[in-house]
């Protein structure tokens, strides 16, 4: 389905679909990208595109070791778009360090803040350094890529119905072959209202599970009614009737269960590690008899590409933030 906005090609096709239980299949969406890949670069594809036709700078936030913050980076770095970007706080750990020596290397200017009230005044100062000092608008996106990046999850529930209904997800059971859930992570709220709606304009209404923390479900709902609003303004069809959208938020000790048994079933069929996959694989095999879809979002993606040109440490910006996380300063 064409819609008339700007996109640019991040993702090399279709992900593909692997079963790795009797009734479970993961989307792997971490081959999404040859560099970088991950969920993420479906929102990417809008997002850069939109960037670049308004004038190629991009102001974005979050934690320094998302794989937003850095997705954004990286990809904008590689299409020419300069990313100004506002790390916040986020736990010490090594993941985290090489992560944020990435976004020192590929990112046009940090930001850095070290509490969220301190990156709203970082963000004026970045938006009114690109206004004056480059003469235009600075693209401002919120993590996840607000309507713009909800239609990376809507071109995603469209490929993935397309999927379903070639009997690609066949769930193996005689006459119940759909899926009856999609889980997708806490923090992929966003691209999960996108999924719903691509799904339902492919002709599936599957209810779409986000687990773990994330955007509040009323502040979703408003990313679907932008959707809706931009894809009939852009002349897409109406959908369908969609499911359901529901959250569960764990505690820390039923996450980590979950983790644990979903890798290892993971590790079984060859994925890589994914701390967030392994979670949502976990929690659908507490219902093995159910038909389910989980995104395995590539939140594992390698870092050493992204390292040839980076500092040997992390900048002394940066450790303040780290700091501060681990001072309890983490957003939430």
């Amino acid at each position: 389905m064409i819609i008339d906005l700007p996109r640019v090609t991040l993702l090399t096709g279709p992900t593909p679909l692997q079963r790795i239980a009797p009734r479970l299949v993961v989307k792997r969406e971490d081959q999404s990208a040859p560099m970088y890949g991950g969920v993420g670069c479906r929102a990417l594809e809008w997002v850069l595109g939109s960037a670049l036709e308004s004038g190629g700078d991009v102001l974005t936030a979050g934690r320094i070791g998302s794989g937003w913050l850095l997705g954004v980076a990286v990809h904008g770095r590689r299409l020419g778009v300069r990313v100004q970007a506002i790390p916040l706080p986020d736990q010490d750990t090594p993941q985290v360090r090489e992560q944020a020596r990435a976004l020192h290397a590929w990112a046009e200017k940090l930001w850095p803040a070290r509490s969220l009230q301190a990156g709203a005044i970082q963000a004026a100062r970045a938006w009114a350094s690109v206004r004056l000092l480059g003469g235009f608008r600075p693209e401002r996106v919120f993590p996840g890529g607000g309507a713009r990046g909800v239609l990376g999850g809507w071109a995603g529930g469209l490929e993935l119905a397309e999927q379903i209904l070639s009997g690609q997800a066949d769930a193996g059971r005689s006459g119940q072959g759909l899926p009856e859930r999609l889980l997708l992570p806490g923090e992929e709220g966003a691209i999960a209202v996108g999924f719903r709606a691509g799904l339902a304009m492919g002709g599936l209404s599957i209810p779409v599970l986000v687990v773990g923390p994330g955007p509040p479900l009323a502040f979703l709902q408003a990313l679907h009614l932008r959707l809706l609003a931009l894809l009939r303004e852009h002349g897409a069809a109406r959908m369908l009737r969609v499911g359901p959208l529901l959250r569960e938020e764990p505690t820390a000790a039923q996450a980590a269960a979950w983790r644990r048994r979903g890798m290892e079933r993971a590790r079984e069929a060859g994925l890589p590690e994914d701390a967030d996959g392994g979670m949502l694989a976990g929690r659908a095999l507490e219902q093995p008899d159910l038909p389910q879809i989980a995104i395995w979002p590539g939140n594992g993606q390698p870092m050493a590409p992204l390292l040839a040109g980076a500092l040997p440490e992390v900048p002394a910006s940066l450790l303040e933030c780290l700091r501060a996380g681990e001072r309890g300063n983490q957003p939430g």
